[in-house]
């Protein structure tokens, strides 16, 4: 959701007294606290002058972002419990409103993740990287759930030969594979004689079969007879618009309604309010073929450890990025 019209012609003042507000945001590894203010009326007052930003960029032709920085200087008898708060790590937003206006007519202006505290006993800065850049690894408490896909890594076995072109594949357990809610999946299979493995999507599981079964290999692949007791791996399928697929893994795992819809492990669990929804769509719209539907198929069996990178790197085909703009990503 972009700024609110009031919002924006209240920053073309040249009265406009800006007052500001920075909070800890809530996220699978930290509790919402308000933190510090520069304005007795909304909080402790301890943010000390205005905050400085620094850009991000983008290199032409290959897309790559550089995630820009901000900071804000923390000082006054807010102090101490400021920089109790704010640990490395932490996510924070800033917020900005004009001078006599309550919080709810603040509009959120960054959005980063704490990288360090200096300066003095009395002022100190805290220094912040973009959202993005903090988004190498999932959000959580446990090691080993940080990869993106992280459960992706399972297999199960044939338990009835495959012929190429069935439309049912039998597994010895079909419960570790995981898919979109109510969409298609997808399966490494490696055949035991030593054959090429090759790729199935299908649409159904049945106890331990699995159905709607794709009648040739999938994603270039070539399907051929597959033994019983050949490993059949999970894969993680991501399909449709791009724009679809940015807002499923960021927001899936967040409780999100309407996109919330990949397994847990597949998405990064940002709260809604910090993706810019409206703004994706609107670029949605926009990034059209001439004929037929826009749909992208993304297709892999391993964890990834730099998550957003991975799917920067398919964005990058398609001269995409991923942005923090107006307080939120895009």
């Amino acid at each position: 959701m972009a700024w609110s019209s009031a919002f924006l012609a209240a920053l073309g003042s040249r009265h406009y007294r800006p007052t500001f507000l920075l909070e800890v945001v809530a996220t699978p590894v930290s509790r919402e606290v308000d933190v510090v203010s520069s304005h007795p009326s909304l909080g402790p007052d301890a943010l000390v002058g205005l905050p400085r930003v620094g850009g991000s960029s983008i290199q032409p032709q290959s897309w790559r972002p550089t995630y820009g920085t901000w900071s804000v200087t923390v000082g006054g008898w807010g102090l101490e419990r400021a920089v109790a708060l704010l640990p490395r790590g932490t996510v924070v937003r800033l917020l900005m409103g004009a001078a006599g206006l309550d919080r709810a007519s603040m509009e959120p202006v960054a959005l980063g993740i704490v990288r360090k505290l200096s300066g003095t006993p009395g002022s100190v800065m805290v220094e912040c990287g973009d959202l993005l850049s903090g988004l190498t690894s999932r959000w959580t408490q446990t090691l080993s759930q940080g990869d993106l896909f992280y459960a992706v890594a399972t297999s199960t076995t044939v338990a009835s030969q495959y012929l190429a072109g069935n439309s049912t594949l039998v597994l010895a357990d079909a419960s570790v594979l995981q898919r979109l809610t109510g969409g298609t999946g997808a399966v490494l299979v490696e055949p035991s004689g030593g054959a090429d493995p090759f790729y199935l999507t299908y649409t159904g599981v049945s106890t331990n079969t699995l159905t709607g079964v794709s009648s040739t290999g999938a994603f270039g692949s070539t399907a051929v007879t597959a033994p019983v007791g050949s490993t059949v791996r999970n894969a993680a399928y991501l399909y449709g618009h791009p724009c679809d697929i940015v807002r499923q893994v960021l927001l899936s795992g967040s409780g999100t309604t309407d996109y919330d819809v990949l397994p847990s492990s597949w998405g990064f669990a940002i709260p809604e309010d910090l993706v810019d929804i409206e703004d994706i769509e609107d670029w949605q719209d926009r990034l059209a073929v001439s004929t037929g539907t826009y749909s992208w198929d993304l297709v892999t069996t391993a964890k990834q450890p730099t998550g957003l990178s991975w799917l920067q790197t398919y964005l990058s085909n398609a001269g995409i990025w991923l942005a923090c703009r107006q307080g939120r990503i895009t």
